[in-house]
This record gives structure tokens, C-alpha cells and sequence, in this order.
């Protein structure tokens, strides 16, 4: 029963963190041979969705807008259609909403803007003349030459009285009155001009990223995180995502980053769980350090040092013994380990990260045979010393969680094989494991 239910916990976990891996990558649009576009992974730069699109944007909650035979639809981060090609323009996915320039009847020549669903239903169809994505609720919107702003379901929220308009960000937004700028709040009230503000600054270098202040417009600096070039006015990084001013969302940066240092102790509770390994094998469970080295914000390689002990008892009862009399054989087993590998990791939440990775393992069995006859002649108990080599091919799935920044918590479970030098044996085996880390 033990082995059951440890086999489906593993199979639970490496499902749901592939689901999550899978979810988590990063993929960007690039305009690949005979001007066609297509996605790449950001990271490795190998092709993931094949470059047959006349245009395409980035993903955007998990869809991504792709032109073809002059019409626009969504796919998937697998390529698959979500959405059908039917569209003259559309905008990106933003809470859960996307606009799109539509024909007010299936054989019209006029075209209006409204919002779908991630099915593709049209669940505002007001019709109007110009529209941006939703922002904190609600979405600015043209109609008659004037902008106001609706919420999720079509209905006015701030009347159309303004000649432009921003997206609104920190509760507020920017407005133009002739030749005026100001500032509302969500119910269209003037906001002091004094109070400090938020304002989007939008261009081919860092599209819809916040800032907290004007800088000129033409420096660059290198982000601290992944080292990729960003414009000087720039809070959060547009290649790898992470906010660079603390002051723009009261975020503290939990997560490595480039360069990062990751030493931490894990035990192992239950040690290696052999399939089918002996019913009267005890372990007390292994524990060991591991040090880990960020490559990039998501990639990690690690290196492994294990410390384990086991013992399995045997009692035989040889045939027309007497009463009492009886060999117990114990096999008392000590591990030292060495793991070398590294970790994928994947976006999950602020302070959760799943990852999966490969480890390459090493290690010598020093076992001690020691035999108790009871019940025989004195001198026949005997001992014996022997040492086996060994290698691991090791799949860790997990995550870690970021308690405070610097410290986090972790849970591991691990599926692979192992080889043994002085006879060929092939055992299947899951590792699960509880960490505890420092980030530097």
C-alpha cells in the first residue's frame, strides 16, 4: 500500500509541474525566412511554432495574435487555432478580455471594435470607433470623436467627454480636454496634479511598462536581473519580466536571479524508494547539502553531497532445527552520494517556482554483513565488509517557496534509475525529499 501511494505521488507531481512548465514558457514572436513569423523559446532561441504567420504579437495570458491570409485569430503555446482567423485587428489578451476591430454582419463592409472572450464569443458589441485593452477593470474606449471607459460587461463607467485618453494604471488615468492634460480616478473625478502618479509610457522598446518618472528617452541601461539592454525609464524589464523599482508595485524580488548563489540541506525522509524493494529493509532516510549556481534567471546547475544509512534483517530458521535456534542476518548499509545537474525553472507564482531538471548521480554502498547464529556452537556468527559502485539517472521535479526574500522552503520528489558496477541491476526508484535554502 506504502508503495502505491508513493508511485501515484510521484506521478501527481511531475503531471502537474509539466503542467505548469509547459504553461510557464517563455516564447516570443520572430520574423523568421520569406518575412513569415513564428515563435521562438526566449531563452534558447530554438523555433517552437513553426513560421507561417503573415504577423504575430506575443503571448499574452496564454494566447497569442497571429495574422494569416489577411485576417487575425489566437493560438495556443502549442500552435493550435483557439480562436478562428476572421478579424481585420485585434489587440493582446488583458484580464481575461481582448479587442478586436469585427464586422458589424457577416457580409458587412463596416467595421467596428469591440471585446471576445477566450473562446472567441463577442461579449461587448457595442460598436465603437477605436478601443484599448482593459486595464484595472476597465478599458478606454472612442465613440462619436469623444473616450470615456467601460468595465468587463459593455457598461459606461466615465461618459465620453474626453478628446484622448490612457489606459489606466495605479487608479488613475490621463485625459485630454482640448489642449489639456489631467488626471481622473475611476469614477472620472480630477485628481490634484501635486500627487505623485503613474503613467505608461509606450514605445517599440518597452511596450505598456510602468514608470515612475521621465527620464530621457534615449538612454539605456542593462537590466541587474537577466543583463539584457532596457530603456533608462523602465521599471520593469521587458525580456524577463521582473519590476525594477520597488516603489512601483511594493514588490520585494524573492526569486534568484543571474548570478544567483543557492546553498541549502534537504533530507529525505523515506530515502530512495525502491520498487519492490525488500519488506524488511529499515531506512532512517538520507540527508546532504546542495549548492546551486543561476546561469540565468531560470536555468540553475547544481551539484548534490548525500549522506545515507539503511539495514535490512533476514531470519532463517534452518530445516529440523531445534527450539531456538535460529540465523539472523543483518546488513547494515552506509551511502555517500554525488549528484551533478541542473534545474529548469518556470514562472508559477511571486513566490512559487516549479522547476525540472536532470542529475547525473554517483555513489559507493559500504555494506556489513554480520551473521548471528543462535543457538549454535560458539564462533560460528561471522562479519564481512563490502563496498558497491554505483551510477544514478535522476529526473527531479519540485518547487521552492520564498518565505521571506533570502529564505525558502522546497519539496522534491525524484524518478530514476540506477546501475550497479559489480553486477548489471536495474532498479526503478523515487527520492522524495523536503529542502531548506539561503539565497545570496
Amino acid at each position: 500500500m506504502k508503495k502505491m501511494i508513493t508511485i501515484l505521488a510521484v506521478i501527481i507531481c511531475i503531471t502537474t509541474t509539466l503542467s505548469i512548465c509547459s504553461y510557464g514558457q517563455e516564447l516570443r514572436s520572430v520574423k523568421g525566412p520569406y518575412s513569415k513569423w513564428g515563435f521562438v523559446d526566449d531563452e534558447s532561441e530554438k523555433e517552437v511554432i513553426s513560421f507561417i504567420y503573415d504577423d504575430a504579437r506575443n503571448f499574452s495570458e496564454g494566447l497569442a495574435a497571429v495574422k494569416l491570409n489577411y485576417r487575425w485569430g489566437f493560438i495556443d503555446k502549442i500552435g493550435e487555432e483557439v480562436i478562428p482567423f476572421r478579424y481585420l485587428d485585434v489587440g493582446k489578451f488583458s484580464e481575461g478580455l481582448a479587442r478586436v476591430y469585427y464586422a458589424l454582419h457577416t457580409y458587412s463592409t463596416r467595421y467596428k471594435w469591440g471585446f471576445i472572450n477566450k473562446i472567441g464569443l463577442l461579449v461587448i458589441s457595442d460598436g465603437y470607433d477605436d478601443a484599448g485593452d482593459f486595464s484595472e477593470g476597465l478599458a478606454r474606449v472612442k465613440l462619436n470623436e469623444k473616450w470615456g471607459f467601460i468595465n468587463k460587461v459593455g457598461t459606461t463607467i466615465i461618459s465620453f467627454d474626453y478628446d484622448d485618453a490612457d489606459d489606466f494604471s495605479e487608479g488613475l488615468a490621463r485625459v485630454k480636454i482640448k489642449r489639456n492634460w489631467i488626471y481622473i480616478d475611476k469614477t472620472g473625478k480630477e485628481v490634484n496634479k501635486d500627487i505623485p502618479i503613474v503613467i505608461r509610457v509606450a514605445d517599440a522598446y518597452n511596450e505598456n511598462q510602468v514608470v515612475l518618472e521621465q527620464k530621457p528617452m534615449g538612454e539605456f541601461e542593462n537590466c541587474p536581473y537577466c543583463g539584457e539592454e532596457i530603456l533608462a525609464v523602465a521599471t520593469k524589464c521587458k525580456h524577463c519580466g521582473e519590476w525594477l523599482d520597488k516603489t512601483a508595485t511594493s514588490k520585494v524580488q524573492f526569486k534568484p536571479k543571474k548570478g544567483s548563489f543557492c546553498l541549502e540541506v534537504q533530507f529525505k525522509p523515506l530515502g530512495d524508494i525502491v520498487i519492490q524493494s525488500n519488506p524488511n529493509s529499515i531506512g532512517i532516510g538520507s540527508a546532504g547539502i546542495s549548492a546551486k549556481c543561476f546561469a540565468s534567471k531560470k536555468s540553475e546547475l547544481r551539484i548534490d553531497l548525500l549522506f545515507g544509512f539503511s539495514q535490512n534483517t533476514y531470519t532463517l530458521l534452518p530445516p529440523d532445527s531445534i527450539e531456538g535456534t535460529k540465523e539472523i542476518t543483518r546488513n547494515p548499509t552506509t551511502a555517500f552520494g554525488l549528484n551533478l545537474g541542473f534545474n529548469r525553472h518556470f514562472n508559477g507564482t511571486e513566490r512559487i517556482s516549479p522547476y525540472i531538471g536532470f542529475l547525473l548521480g554517483f555513489g559507493v554502498d559500504i555494506t556489513k554483513v554480520m551473521i548471528d547464529n543462535l543457538g549454535f556452537t560458539a564462533g560460528n556468527n561471522s562479519s564481512t565488509t563490502t563496498r558497491t559502485f554505483g551510477m544514478n539517472f535522476i529526473i527531479p521535479t519540485g518547487f521552492n517557496w520564498y518565505i521571506v526574500n533570502g529564505l525558502y522552503l522546497g519539496a522534491e520528489v525524484g524518478l530514476g534509475l540506477s546501475f550497479e558496477k559489480d553486477f548489471i541491476e536495474i532498479n526503478l526508484f523515487a527520492a522524495p525529499a523536503i529542502r531548506l535554502g539561503w539565497k545570496f
